[in-house]
């Protein structure tokens, strides 16, 4: 039991780290609670472990949807994002949190830990460069090498980080500009059909 205890804090004190909090419990915080804490840090470890044999096989997955163009890229980001959600990075955390919006760390209690630790897990460090550039080559194996995508990512290959590869993919997808050229293409393909009576 005490054994137990002892491996259960060495795993609290890492999830409270990964997250950025404090790591010691407050004075007012009963043994219950605490055992509670360390039954969970220990429950999500063996989580950890398992999410982390299954999402290692899909580091060298092949999407079913290779970027090519822009009308293939929401597909594409979607599986992307499936793909990050499996993989277990160096910070003990799915690579998912390599893409989140908001670069600035921070912790929501009122979120699951799981939810919480992808928000608040650090954008910087060795650590992060080394899942970012695990994510930096999984987009490069599932964009054609002949593809607009890869010529635009091209100035980035040196940095061999998945993030920015992603946001420079999101904008040059995903602006507002680049809807609006889909939006007049497809206005300028229903202008000039013309029905044939067949």
């Amino acid at each position: 039991l005490q054994r137990y205890r002892m491996k259960g804090l060495v795993l609290w004190v890492k999830d409270m780290f990964r997250a950025g909090l404090p790591r010691a419990f407050e004075d007012t915080v009963d043994a219950a609670i605490m055992n509670g804490e360390l039954e969970e840090a220990v429950e999500r470890s063996n989580v950890r472990k398992e999410q982390k044999r299954i999402g290692d096989a899909y580091l060298d997955h092949t999407f079913n949807t290779k970027l090519k163009s822009q009308s293939q890229y929401s597909k594409w980001e979607e599986e992307l994002d499936s793909v990050l959600s499996l993989i277990v990075g160096v910070q003990g955390v799915t690579l998912i949190y390599t893409q989140r919006v908001d670069e600035t760390p921070s912790y929501d209690p009122n979120l699951t830990y799981e939810e919480a630790i992808i928000q608040a897990v650090d954008l910087q460090g060795p650590k992060f460069a080394i899942d970012a550039k695990t994510v930096h080559n999984i987009i490069l194996k599932n964009i054609h090498e002949d593809s607009d995508a890869y010529t635009y990512l091209k100035p980035l290959l040196n940095q061999q980080d998945g993030r920015r590869d992603r946001l420079a993919l999101r904008e040059r997808y995903s602006s507002d500009a680049s809807m609006q050229v889909i939006i007049n293409a497809a206005k300028n393909i229903l202008e000039h059909l013309r029905y044939k009576n067949e």
